[in-house]
């Protein structure tokens, strides 16, 4: 039997599992990770260089195309296989695509200065220097990653999904060796220092497997190769997409900047950790349900394409809503739980915790973008999500720089915000004004997509994407009821437990997680929400009939009787 690391994996569920446990995986160590830049350097100015630094060769992966190319080159590589060619195209694809990152690399090492002042204007003139020069060693990253996924798809489509899912493993696993081994001796360049091993790491994990497939790379050059081209053509519409996502993030960075020393990372921390439910919830129901809008769009079902929409849909929400209203509740847990040790204090804990409160209303907007993209995507429409996604940006960033100039004139206003999220006597409050711009951009991206989702399957199908309200607002009204059992349970623990210490914090917010969980499952149950029903049965068949096949729960899920 083949070791594990090149053992071929065609079943479809136990390559899911794979994945899915991965992603888990990967998230837990990006939160492993964060712990250890808060606890290290703190809420403050070597952070704010660090993630401004950061952002600068994040853009360019996005925008040489390799952000999205490897979704296009799979079925590329896959179709040249069948003739012998899938090694050459494979080979050009890597010696174009490492070339031209190595040329972006050296262009923007040379602007470093220019590209900083641009993210940060706000940035004093010693952290605009610290942050060109990590952004010109970090550079160098954008090579291993646009490598990485090029050999990632290579590894996929001859079924090696144990090596294909290590790379993000891999990739965080590099940063923590950074702060761990590098940052004691070369300081704030130790983090540049570790992003470029985990980049290389992302490479260096997949070469064993590829050579054991004997797969040859043989380096060519070649710009009028029509495989390159139709790689270009089909991610070009997913690159634009991604380049305004990135653009938005430098936007709101540059208007943190502004802010006190810290601002830039407090953003960072809070908006990384909304981002766990989102990639659990929304991206996992989103990549499981489009090969099944894409197949359903061919066969030109339109009501079972919106049927199945508005499946995944009621399964986000079902999951989101509650995540949202307890991570409110339980902010401050969350962060001390995650970021609390070290230099990251109680003050830089409160003004993550206040930003968390804001950024979460965002996680079931959040959640639910990926979905109304790929159901786009499913029917082939680019041009009228990225059009939208545009103007969402615009008001994100409108919304942000409106509120920070409202607060600027207005401290009073500022200041009732601020006693609101139980941070009035801090004196760096404004980063508010860049999570409300983020939040309330969100909820109207999701709605005006959502509307243009409608108008675009009844041009093309004929039929209405109608929702009934009925069961959203009973979702709506036990996620209030979860977060008001969560916020009750709170209060008996400082009587029965030391509050003020670790195990103290993490008992006190798991037991009223659960607790707000269990009323959510309870109001929903009592009121017969499908969902809920679903779920309960899923795992009574899962306990009780053990012999039933995994291709009949996947039946069910579709039919829409599982939640997850």
């Amino acid at each position: 039997m083949p070791p594990l690391n090149n053992r071929e994996i065609p079943s479809f569920h136990a390559a899911a599992l794979i994945l899915g446990g991965a992603a888990l995986a990967s998230k837990l160590l990006g939160l492993l990770r964060d712990r250890l830049l808060a606890g290290r350097f703190g809420a403050g100015d070597t952070l704010d260089v660090y993630y401004a630094a950061f952002l600068i060769p994040d853009f360019f992966y996005t925008l040489l195309l390799i952000g999205a190319a490897s979704a296009a080159v799979l079925p590329l590589y896959l179709e040249y296989e069948r003739s012998g060619a899938g090694e050459r195209f494979v080979s050009n694809l890597l010696t174009v695509v490492g070339t031209a990152a190595i040329a972006f690399a050296g262009l923007a090492a040379a602007f470093a200065p220019e590209l900083v002042g641009v993210v940060a204007p706000g940035f004093g003139p010693e952290k605009l220097a610290e942050a060109a020069r990590l952004t010109r060693i970090m550079m160098a990253n954008v090579v291993f990653l646009g490598i990485a996924g090029i050999l990632s798809s290579v590894l996929q489509a001859r079924h090696r999904f144990f090596v294909f899912a290590l790379p993000p493993i891999a990739y965080n696993l590099g940063i923590i060796l950074g702060i761990v081994a590098f940052v004691p001796a070369l300081g704030p360049i130790g983090l540049a220092c570790g992003v470029i091993l985990g980049g290389a790491l992302q490479v260096a994990v997949q070469i064993p497997a590829l050579r054991a497939l004997r797969f040859r790379f043989a380096p060519r050059f070649d710009l009028g190769d029509r495989g390159l081209a139709r790689v270009v053509r089909t991610s070009f519409p997913r690159v634009a997409a991604l380049s305004l996502s990135q653009l938005t993030l430098v936007a709101l960075t540059a208007i943190a900047s502004s802010f006190a020393a810290g601002s830039v990372s407090v953003f960072k921390f809070a908006a990384n950790l909304i981002y766990v439910p989102v990639g659990l919830v929304g991206v996992s129901y989103a990549l499981a349900m489009f090969p099944k809008l894409s197949a359903v769009s061919i066969e030109g079902a339109g009501r079972e394409f919106c049927d199945q929409v508005l499946l995944g849909l009621r399964n986000i929400l079902f999951w989101a809503l509650p995540s949202a209203a307890i991570l409110i509740v339980l902010r401050a847990h969350v962060v001390r739980v995650v970021l609390g040790s070290g230099a990251f204090n109680w003050e830089d804990t409160r003004l993550v915790a206040a930003v968390l409160a804001v950024l979460a209303a965002a996680v079931v907007s959040e959640s639910v973008l990926p979905l109304i993209l790929r159901a786009f995507y499913a029917v082939g429409r680019t041009r009228e999500p990225f059009l939208w996604d545009a103007l969402g940006s615009l008001a994100t960033v409108g919304i942000a720089l409106g509120f920070s100039a409202w607060f600027a004139a207005n401290p009073a206003a500022l200041g009732r915000v601020a006693v609101v999220l139980r941070i009035g006597d801090l004196a760096a409050p404004r980063i508010l004004a860049a999570a409300i711009g983020f939040a309330l951009g969100s909820l109207l991206n999701s709605i005006l997509l959502w509307g243009a989702l409608k108008r675009v399957l009844r041009e093309r199908f004929g039929v209405g994407l109608g929702i009934e309200f009925g069961p959203f607002a009973s979702m709506l009204g036990a996620a209030v009821l979860a977060g008001l059992a969560a916020y009750g349970a709170l209060l008996p623990f400082p009587a029965l437990i030391a509050t003020n210490t670790f195990a103290g914090i993490l008992l006190q917010g798991a037991a009223a997680g659960v607790v707000g969980f269990a009323v959510y499952g309870a109001a929903l149950a009592w009121q017969g929400n499908p969902e809920i029903l679903g779920l309960i049965a899923s795992v009574r068949g899962r306990l009780l009939s053990p012999e039933k096949t995994p291709a009949v729960y996947e039946a069910e899920k579709l039919d829409g009787d599982a939640g997850r």
